[in-house]
């Protein structure tokens, strides 16, 4: 028989206020509470010889507070809490830690990923970043990924196939598109460089133009380039690959409205001036060279 101060499995003959740190057949010593040493599965004797499942701390023979990661419920037995949080409070879902890579919705107190760019969202699914509060957000209905609730980077869903526009919204299908056309409030309409949405080009994706055979791209929707194959598949400048759509590299952008034409128009425009400065100094050499 296991004597007094100590204990071993189902031999409980810990004092109040102190814990059997041990779930074995070997005989241990009791340990104080206050050490604060106790771990799932253990817990401090709220009343003599009788321990109180992953309690920490008692008062008046009663557990007033739980082990990391467990709550008091309202029958004063310790609960753990949600999965994604380090301490809670009141109900399992009621956070107020979180574990890391994890923050606290003010609103719900839950525990939501937190995050430093949209990336950090999108690349799981749980929505864009909302850098005023620093944790993922939901995207609109039938949007895949996003950069706010109202910019919209990918369409889904069964409506028709949405399609998605360059100023982040979701719209119907059009019925009948041909190439060289894009759909605008569902209607098919000539491409041009003012597109409002992905114009079509053969098998080719996101193009903004297509070429004079209307089966490649000419140009991109904002964020893409051309490949070798004229399909604008890879990211542009300043954009990175996540699930297989480009997102600005920005950790603090809400998403851009660039048309595939205003894009085009700033490269056209970079190539204006290259030309100039390099045919400058061309006829600046050549001028030296015959003096």
């Amino acid at each position: 028989m296991t004597e007094s101060g100590k204990c071993k499995e189902n031999d409980n003959k810990c004092a109040t206020d102190t814990y059997c740190p041990t779930l074995d057949a070997d005989i241990v010593a009791c340990k104080p509470c206050a050490d604060n040493t106790i771990i799932t599965g253990y817990g401090c004797n709220c009343k003599q010889n009788v321990s109180t499942k992953n309690c920490q701390q008692c008062k008046d023979g009663k557990c007033s507070v739980c082990i990391a990661k467990y709550f008091l419920d309202s029958v004063e037995k310790c609960t753990i809490c949600n999965s994604n949080c380090e301490s809670c409070e009141g109900q399992e879902n009621e956070c107020t830690a979180c574990k890391t890579g994890f923050i606290v919705e003010p609103t719900s107190k839950t525990c939501v990923k937190s995050c430093v760019n949209h990336k950090d969202c999108n690349s799981k699914h749980l929505g864009y970043c909302d850098f005023s509060v620093k944790h993922c957000k939901p995207c609109q209905e039938d949007c895949a990924f996003c950069t706010s609730a109202t910019f919209c980077l990918e369409c889904e869903g069964d409506k028709a196939k949405p399609v998605t526009t360059i100023d982040g919204r979701c719209i119907a299908k059009c019925a009948d598109i041909a190439d060289g056309q894009f759909c605008q409030d569902g209607t098919s309409t000539p491409c041009s460089t003012s597109s409002t949405s992905q114009c079509k080009c053969g098998r080719m994706t996101r193009c903004a133009t297509c070429n004079d055979n209307k089966t490649q791209c000419a140009t991109c929707l904002a964020g893409y380039t051309t490949n070798d194959l004229g399909n604008c598949t890879d990211c542009a400048y300043g954009y990175e690959p996540v699930a297989g759509i480009c997102l600005p590299l920005s950790s603090s952008g809400e998403g851009s409205n660039f048309s595939g034409g205003a894009v085009a128009g700033i490269v056209v425009a970079v190539l204006i001036v290259v030309g100039v400065v390099g045919g400058g100094l061309a006829y600046y050499f050549v001028k030296k060279a015959k003096k």
